[in-house]
């Protein structure tokens, strides 16, 4: 079976079809289901979920109601996560080099780690990183 990393620029795709690129994530999500893929991401995956449907409470894009539902749905979908503390040295030594966040760089260190691809929607960070062979578009993702 096939593993990656994603982020929650990626992921959060699958909840807010509207978005650029959702699409490939759909692909992606029906992979997973399909028990071809298996996903991976640090703790940090749910933070970061749960707040993107948070924000879209706050923009009113959703109600609180919708917000539920949609967290519900990812709980379901939750990536086999990895703890942050082995990865805190890697994440920083990556978020100096490309000009990061270490949220973000934390995604790059396990992809790093676990020897795998790295899919994000966030097409920023995929330009600082680009030159990291592993870190992915979601756009570039292939079944």
């Amino acid at each position: 079976m096939k593993r990656i990393v994603v982020d929650a620029s990626a992921t959060l795709k699958w909840i807010f079809e509207d978005e650029e690129d959702a699409n490939f994530a759909l692909n992606l999500l029906n992979d997973v289901a399909g028990g071809s893929l298996e996903l991976l991401s640090p703790s940090l995956w749910l933070y970061e979920m749960a707040n993107g449907i948070r924000s879209a409470i706050l923009r009113k894009r959703i109600n609180e109601a919708k917000g539920g539902k949609l967290l519900s749905i990812v709980l379901r979908l939750t990536p086999e996560t990895f703890d942050f503390s082995p990865l805190v040295t890697k994440s920083l030594e990556i978020a100096n080099k490309f000009g990061t966040s270490v949220y973000d760089a934390s995604y790059i260190a396990l992809a790093a780690v676990e020897e795998v691809e790295f899919y994000t929607g966030d097409k920023t960070l995929y330009q600082k990183t680009s030159e990291l062979k592993f870190v992915k578009t979601i756009s570039q993702y292939l079944s």
